[in-house]
C-alpha cells in the first residue's frame, strides 16, 4: 500500500515539474504597440536598407531642431514600398518639419511615393515628384525630381542625409495647425 501511495505521488511530482517546464516553453513576448495619435507623418517609400529615419518639428517658424523634438523609426529593408509613420504627440502645433533619412552609409537610392502630414483628421498629402516642391535635400542627398528619387551621398565625410520643409510646406502647416 506504501508502494502504490510513493508510485502516485511521483506521477503528481512528474506531472506537475511537466507542466511547469511547459509553461515556461510557451511563454510570448508581448508586441510594443505603438499608439496611433492624431498627429503623424506618414511616408510611403521604398528604402532597400535596414536604417532608422528620424522627424524633426518645431513650433515655432525659424527655430532650429533639437532632439526633444524628434522622433526616430527603425526602417526595414524591402524592395516593396513600406508605410513609414511617426505618431507625435497630440500636444504638438508644428510649424516647420526635417526629414533626416537614416546613417546606414550602404543605402541605396530611395523613392518617395507620398509623404502625408495628418492633424487632427486634416490632412496633407504630397505624392512622389511633389515631394520636392515641400522639401528641399541637403549635400548628403542628390534629389532626382523627375523620378521621385532621393540618393545617399554616402562619400561625403559627414553624411547626414536631410530634407526641410520649405515656404509652401511651411503654409500648408500653417494651414491647419492653430498657433
Amino acid at each position: 500500500m506504501k508502494l502504490n501511495h510513493v508510485l502516485v505521488a511521483f506521477v503528481c511530482a512528474a506531472f506537475l515539474v511537466g507542466c511547469k517546464q511547459e509553461k515556461t516553453e510557451t511563454k510570448h513576448e508581448s508586441a510594443i504597440i505603438e499608439e496611433i495619435t492624431n498627429v503623424r507623418i506618414v511616408l510611403e517609400m521604398v528604402v532597400k536598407k535596414e536604417d532608422n529615419f528620424q522627424v524633426f518639428y518645431s513650433e515655432i517658424p525659424g527655430e532650429g531642431y533639437t532632439q526633444e523634438q524628434s522622433k526616430i523609426i527603425n526602417v526595414k529593408g524591402s524592395d516593396s514600398p513600406q508605410k513609414i509613420v511617426f505618431n507625435l504627440s497630440d500636444e504638438l502645433h508644428p510649424a516647420s518639419f526635417r526629414l533626416d533619412f537614416g546613417d546606414n552609409k550602404q543605402q541605396e537610392p530611395m523613392e518617395i511615393k507620398s509623404f502625408e502630414f495628418e492633424y487632427f483628421g486634416k490632412k496633407f498629402t504630397a505624392k512622389g515628384t511633389e515631394f520636392f516642391k515641400y522639401f528641399t535635400v541637403n549635400e548628403s542627398l542628390v534629389a532626382d525630381t523627375s523620378k521621385a528619387i532621393l540618393t545617399p551621398q554616402t562619400a561625403k565625410k559627414d553624411y547626414d542625409p536631410q530634407c526641410y520643409s520649405t515656404e509652401p510646406m511651411l503654409q500648408a502647416i500653417h494651414g491647419m495647425v492653430p498657433h
